[in-house]
């Protein structure tokens, strides 16, 4: 839900129960490339930055387009989570030869109308991937 006067922040989607939380999104006009180690997961010119703010300023997130995505070592798990600003999300475990990362990413299946650039694309955990920007 968009509130042109609640903030001074251009464009930015509310949250309809918590005013105070709210984010934008922008496609990014950088190159991203994600990766841990030496494998690469994403690649894109076309990825999307979601800016939020809730509780804390968050960090941005990059959502990355399916088609940009090396999807053949991600398998989609149990896990699940909802975001009143986003919509519903499924999260992603990375299999290697070497190994499993739980939760390395997420898809968020179903949005909110105003989040619908984000439906079907991945966000990478930064805590276990590397995000790179050129």
């Amino acid at each position: 839900m968009k509130h042109e006067g609640i903030t001074l922040v251009a464009d930015a989607i509310h949250n309809q129960a918590e005013p105070r939380h709210y984010m934008t999104i922008k496609e990014s006009p950088k190159f991203w490339l994600a990766k841990i180690e030496e494998q690469i997961l994403a690649k894109s010119h076309t990825a999307i930055e979601l800016k939020e703010v809730g509780l804390d300023i968050y960090p941005p997130v990059i959502y990355f387009p399916l088609k940009d995505v090396v999807t053949t070592h991600l398998k989609k798990n149990k896990k699940s989570t909802f975001c009143p600003l986003k919509g519903s999300t499924y999260y992603l475990d990375l299999f290697t030869d070497q190994s499993k990362i739980k939760d390395v990413a997420w898809v968020y299946e179903t949005t909110i109308a105003e989040a619908s650039e984000i439906k079907n694309m991945i966000a990478f955990d930064t805590s276990k991937v590397s995000l790179i920007s050129h």
